[in-house]
């Protein structure tokens, strides 16, 4: 392996350490989530993205505790925050999918797929290269070692939005995780919460 892609995985495994703690007491409370799509044969410069928004009707904050991208080749990732959305023909609807298989609970999130963004519309929080290879380490975008940091946290009334460009020179696949779980109003100030910052 080379060295690069040895950096990636120390990376990648560090992260999933640090998330661990606060994520399997969630997935153990059933409010621990996941949401993944597969862009099967993504034309070179085209792009994809997914939407993840924790609606205003929701009672819970979101917190994101890793994005992971898996590009066969180079690609520029771009994350932009609260941007006006809507449907086309393309959108999709991305499952949500409650990590502890013995619980039935939903999660407030609402996962979508190739939205269309208005122009100019939201903040952007980070653009970068993912260098891609196939057989690679999926490459963490939010999480500990990542480009944006260890988690986003999200309030009820706001969204992610995370896109892939294909810079490859070829068609080729791309896959999007992310993994989140819920805080309720009581847990977000709570001594438990605090305690799982690391």
């Amino acid at each position: 392996m080379s060295e690069p892609h040895t950096c990636m995985v120390h990376c990648l495994v560090k992260g999933l350490y640090r998330i661990m703690k606060p994520l399997q007491f969630k997935v153990a409370q059933g409010m621990g989530f996941g949401a993944s799509k597969i862009f099967k044969s993504v034309a070179d410069g085209a792009t994809v993205n997914i939407l993840i928004e924790n609606p205003s009707t929701s009672k819970n904050h979101v917190r994101i505790v890793g994005v992971f991208v898996a590009v066969g080749g180079k690609s520029y990732i771009n994350l932009r925050k609260n941007v006006q959305w809507t449907e086309t023909t393309n959108t999709e609807g991305v499952e949500v999918y409650n990590l502890n298989l013995g619980c039935a609970d939903n999660s407030c999130v609402i996962a979508k797929a190739n939205v269309s963004i208005s122009t100019g519309s939201g903040k952007k929080m980070t653009s970068v290269v993912c260098p891609g290879a196939t057989g690679s380490a999926p490459f963490p975008v939010v999480g500990a070692g990542s480009v944006v940091g260890e988690s986003i946290l999200m309030p009820p009334g706001t969204n992610l939005y995370i896109e892939i460009q294909n810079a490859s020179g070829a068609a080729t696949d791309i896959s999007i995780e992310v993994l989140f779980y819920e805080i309720t109003p009581r847990e977000l100030t709570s001594k438990d919460e605090l305690e799982f910052e690391v």
